[in-house]
């Protein structure tokens, strides 16, 4: 593989020459500009040997998932040397090596406001209040382009952090200075808290609507996420995009039971014969215009897997938001969202029973008593959708803990339930114009949200998670429809021939 090396903890193929990460997509043209002497077939095989080398991104798209390294990992070698004039913020993992950035960085995703005046006395200018960040970061950058673009801090806590090179303080000197600094650290602590406490209680939590004046994502405005996410905090937004984690048995098999599910629609889409009907009819961008190209079913290996990969990650945030007040009781309310649980109201003579765990249904608000949970994102099922969920999610959770004592949850009547509940989201009704009504609508806002950095992700790298809703939509919805087909024609069989069912048949 060389001249590139692979370290397990970044996603990248390492040129030792240039100390710049590639993904593998950028390796075969970055051998051509800047390795000229390689011949083309050395250049071929190296591209082969990224290719397989597990660990290293395909493109920018799976790239977009990387997390950044942890503070405490030693200086990668074979980058460019660490900086030491960074700027590490102190309330997400944010590094950046210009004081400017930093500031926009914070009043854009923290709420920070900045107190310091211009102009004043000299004392003023000594007392200048506390920042939100720490000075002399460690810190590194892979490359200088996409999602490898961003600095990352190295070596905390072991000799690198706040500069090796500089000479140390003779003993003599910093123990005169002792009692001065001791008592400049108890007033600055002291005011440094107050402000830390307020900064936080105000601004640091909650998703704060998209200001035009700061806000770079002008795209942001249009599709409204800053304002359907308003009010909640960000940390729980960072929870529901989380892994699935070993704590989540119910969510671990839902996912497994609707990966083999994607997996069936790919393949039955694919055995269509081309040109088929069917395959016209899915492809539609309008209802009322016949499209003059078939829907294309194939996709390389790779991208089906990142294409299920986002699916993956709206079936762990429709769980999670179901989820969002087990357990906890306390009276509902409406806090969030102007959408009220009609279909609830109708059946649970206003709702007076939150104990239940399956009680978590669309349109709640926050807990009022004995919640330690925030305001929740907003949507409303349709009682279809939501009797739906309800028999998959309780199907799941029976098998799981070993009380389906009559086996009535087969694998494939959970993996029928799963299709039917999916497809039933696809299918929502839009009656009073707010699209975020829609689970899965929703949940791709929450999508939008950057759980590294506390932002929103840049329209540009949001734009395939769409692609991959859209077209795995259609592999689901094609299915559904084979298997409905099927179900029809086997009923029919009952009182009519094979073939005769065969033409009867929808």
């Amino acid at each position: 593989m060389e001249p590139f090396v692979h370290l397990p903890e970044y996603p990248f193929a390492i040129c030792q020459k240039c100390k710049v990460g590639f993904i593998t997509s950028e390796v075969a043209n970055h051998l051509k500009r800047k390795h000229g002497n390689i011949s083309q077939k050395e250049r071929q095989r190296i591209k082969q040997a990224v290719a397989t080398c597990e660990g290293v991104a395909k493109d920018q798209a799976e790239l977009q998932g990387w997390i950044l390294p942890p503070p405490t990992i030693s200086p990668n070698p074979y980058i460019k040397p660490p900086q030491e004039d960074g700027l590490g913020c102190d309330d997400c993992p944010y590094v950046v090596r210009d004081i400017q950035q930093m500031q926009k960085h914070h009043r854009e995703q923290h709420g920070w406001v900045n107190h310091q005046k211009r102009g004043g006395r000299h004392r003023a200018q000594q007392e200048q209040p506390p920042v939100p960040w720490r000075r002399g970061v460690c810190c590194q950058q892979i490359c200088h382009w996409g999602h490898g673009k961003r600095w990352f801090e190295v070596g905390r806590h072991s000799g690198v952090e706040g500069g090796t090179t500089r000479a140390k303080r003779p003993q003599e000197e910093e123990a005169g200075e002792a009692d001065e600094l001791q008592s400049r650290a108890e007033f600055l602590n002291k005011i440094q808290q107050e402000d830390r406490e307020q900064f936080e209680s105000e601004a640091n939590a909650r998703i704060q609507a998209a200001n035009d004046k700061w806000e770079a994502e002008r795209w942001l405005n249009r599709c409204g996420w800053p304002r359907y996410l308003e009010g909640v905090e960000r940390d729980e937004l960072r929870a529901l995009l989380q892994p699935i984690g070993d704590d989540e048995p119910v969510l671990q098999r839902m996912w497994e039971i609707f990966e083999r599910v994607l997996d069936e629609a790919y393949t039955a889409t694919s055995r269509c014969f081309p040109g088929a009907a069917e395959l016209f009819e899915i492809e539609r961008r309008e209802a009322s215009i016949t499209t003059d190209k078939p829907f294309q079913g194939l996709m390389e290996p790779d991208s089906w897997e990142r294409y299920k990969a986002w699916w993956k990650t709206l079936m762990s945030i429709w769980k999670r938001l179901e989820s969002w007040h087990d357990g906890r009781e306390g009276s509902r309310s409406d806090n969030n969202s102007n959408h009220s649980d009609d279909s609830s109201n109708d059946s649970s003579d206003d709702s007076s029973d939150d104990s239940s765990g399956d009680d978590v249904v669309s349109g709640v608000g926050r807990s009022n008593h004995g919640s330690t949970r925030g305001q929740r994102p907003s949507y409303r099922m349709t009682i279809r959708q939501e009797e739906l969920w309800k028999a998959f999610d309780r199907g799941v959770t029976q098998v799981v803990n070993g009380t389906d004592r009559d086996g009535q949850y087969t694998a494939d009547r959970l993996q029928r339930d799963c299709l039917d509940v999916v497809v039933q989201f696809l299918d929502h009704p839009f009656k009073n114009g707010n699209h975020y009504e829609s689970i899965i609508i929703g949940a791709l806002a929450i999508m939008g949200f950057d759980r590294e950095g506390g932002g929103w992700v840049p329209a540009i790298n949001y734009t395939p998670i769409y692609s991959a809703v859209i077209k795995v939509a259609r592999y689901l919805v094609l299915y559904q429809s084979m298997l409905e087909r099927d179900r029809q024609k086997a009923q029919l069989r009952q009182w009519m021939g094979e073939r005769q069912a065969e033409e009867e048949a929808e």
